[in-house]
């Protein structure tokens, strides 16, 4: 159970370290490259250029570098108008996404419903997915091994539903299409099924993305409301696509903490404009629930598995390039008079294609500025030093 995105992301940024290394680009400008291919890989995974920049704007600069987001936005529009060449069919625009015709308040009903019940979802799905992380790192078997039995998992599965394997995304279209089955337990044994599965995958780490995979456990409990609703006789059964793909918005936003990416992305690949108010309703409220329920964020997850493991601890100092933008604190600074946070200093300062000696350099915009710090710092002092470079 991987998605494409994962690796079409780590594709994209090969080609973003390649064309770095062939252009003899300044170091500051390879890290935009990385940045830019990685958005490009992800635009051309979806054909959806906007949502894939900003999903490396939201999630991995965290808004810090104006000029890296136009570059990345630049780069996700070309992958993903080739994209589209390339592929004209997109089977999302086959979603009916009909809207039901309710009252006001009843909406606001409806919205703050789905809102508290994917909050609380999500946090089930986090905390399951981290139990067996856990638990697969705990077993003591061979690596190839432990690939065998996730193999064995999705051979098993396959004689049930094969649409199920994978992403599980030509199951879920066929749920949103209504040419699958709406029965309820149904629809909540093969979310089980998907939700295990991929949880088993994801833990593996095995390479991939988990991105389809979350899109696709938030589509089937989606219907899973709808159909519940729909027996209530609160909506029609017309309706349970636009419940979905709402669902689809709200649980990535639960699950990975990029509610801007998360709402223009099912807008974007769907292209049903009547579910982008309603997604940002539902998604801010989950935004603010999951805060309360001390939902962590699947990538900082990963990102604080990475930090933590032995290569990287291994290393005593650790590099860090950023570039000075004019009106930031360290524009017009001397080298020698700046308070940088302790044990970090200033080792080089790149202009006009040299590196020239720190010692009494005053900084000036566009400066490529390489300040090394202790490994294990680098969590807490990235932000700060990126803004002393930086202007919001």
């Amino acid at each position: 159970s991987l998605g494409r995105e994962g690796p079409s992301v780590q594709i994209g940024s090969y080609v973003g370290c390649l064309v770095s290394k062939w252009t003899r680009v300044l170091s500051g400008e390879r890290k935009q490259l990385l940045a830019a291919g990685a958005g490009a890989g992800l635009a051309a995974a979806f054909a959806a250029p906007l949502a894939s920049s900003l999903l490396v704007i939201e999630s991995i600069e965290r808004f810090d570098a104006p000029k890296t987001a136009i570059t990345t936005l630049l780069a996700g529009v070309v992958a993903g108008g080739v994209a589209s060449w390339l592929f004209p069919v997109n089977p999302y625009h086959l979603i009916d996404a009909i809207e039901p015709l309710l009252p006001f308040l009843s909406q606001l009903k409806l919205f703050l419903l789905l809102a508290v019940v994917i909050s609380l979802f999500g946090k089930f799905y986090s905390e399951v997915t981290l139990y067996f992380k856990q638990v697969y790192t705990g077993v003591k078997h061979p690596a190839y091994m432990k690939m065998l039995y996730l193999l064995v998992v999705a051979y098993s599965i396959s004689l049930v539903q094969v649409n199920l394997t994978g992403g599980g995304e030509q199951f879920l279209l066929e749920q949103a299409s209504g040419n699958g089955s709406i029965q309820i337990m149904w629809v909540v044994a093969m979310m089980m099924l998907h939700f295990v599965f991929t949880a088993l995958s994801v833990s593996s780490g095995l390479p991939g993305g988990n991105f389809i995979p979350t899109l696709v456990t938030g589509g089937l409990f989606g219907q899973v409301i709808a159909l519940i609703l729909v027996q209530r006789g609160f909506i029609a059964q017309e309706n349970v696509s636009y419940v979905m793909l709402i669902c689809m918005s709200a649980f990535l936003v639960a699950v990975i903490r990029t509610p801007l990416t998360a709402i223009v992305l099912i807008t974007e690949i769907t292209g049903h404009f009547e579910v982008f108010y309603p997604s940002v309703v539902v998604g801010g409220l989950t935004y603010y629930f999951t805060e309360l329920l001390q939902i962590q964020p699947f990538n900082v997850t990963l990102y604080d598995d990475m930090i933590h493991t032995p290569d990287f601890q291994k290393q005593k100092r650790y590099t860090l390039s950023v570039e000075i933008m004019t009106g930031s604190y360290l524009d017009g600074k001397e080298v020698d008079e700046l308070r940088l946070p302790e044990r970090c200093i200033i080792i080089n300062v790149h202009r006009d294609r040299k590196d020239l000696k720190p010692d009494g350099i005053r900084l000036i915009p566009g400066d490529q500025v390489q300040i090394e710090m202790d490994a294990q710092d680098i969590e807490k002092l990235y932000e700060p030093l990126v803004s002393m470079a930086n202007i919001y």
